[in-house]
């Protein structure tokens, strides 16, 4: 049997375009990872970012750094890196690209900072932070789950009602979210620190 030229190159043409949306469907495949950072004043973050100045600052820290420890919060230019793969909501409803300033005020950092970088340099896949945290809450009171009994706390009902406000809205917390699905990859609790 005999195939024109023309019909060649139809059905390679098909070929390649059957092959792009199957390597397509493959990349969108893998689903959001979203990881729940929440707690009490620790998880809230009251580190200060600056003056770069005074010891202790992140600003300080990242000018005074021997090692290159912390070059991975800046770029050429000494600002802040502003993460496109690692995104962040938080109780405060600020969201937007992983960077400074999601700490209990504009001008604090929390763990989400740490984590969010470093998980986003371990893994592939696109990540949301989902942060809920609130100082100055107890856990057995604000934070009580209904597993305990009693009255579920207020704050614990806030986690659920935060992160399921991220999940039926990923296209505005993650804008490069396209239908994959997500998953809930990991949950963080961090507490406040006693004396």
């Amino acid at each position: 049997m005999i195939i024109s030229n023309r019909i060649k190159a139809v059905l390679n043409l098909a070929v390649l375009v059957l092959t792009g949306f199957i390597i397509n469907l493959t990349a969108e495949a893998k689903p959001l990872k979203i990881y729940i950072l929440t707690g009490q004043s620790n998880m809230l973050g009251q580190g200060n970012m600056g003056p770069a100045t005074t010891v202790g600052t992140l600003e300080y820290t990242v000018a005074n750094d021997p090692t290159g420890v912390y070059k991975f919060l800046v770029d050429d230019n000494k600002k802040w890196i502003i993460r496109d793969d690692v995104w962040i909501r938080d109780q405060r409803s600020k969201q937007g690209g992983l960077t400074v300033g999601y700490g209990s005020r504009d001008f604090l950092v929390g763990p989400e900072l740490g984590f969010g970088h470093r998980i986003g340099d371990l893994l592939e896949d696109q990540v949301l932070i989902v942060k809920a945290a609130w100082g100055g809450k107890s856990l057995a009171v604000d934070f009580r789950p209904p597993s305990s009994g009693g009255k579920t706390g207020h704050y614990y009902n806030e986690i659920l009602r935060l992160v399921k406000e991220a999940t039926t809205n990923l296209k505005t917390y993650f804008p490069d979210y396209n239908g994959q699905g997500y998953e809930i990859a990991g949950f963080g609790w961090l507490r406040r620190s006693r004396a």
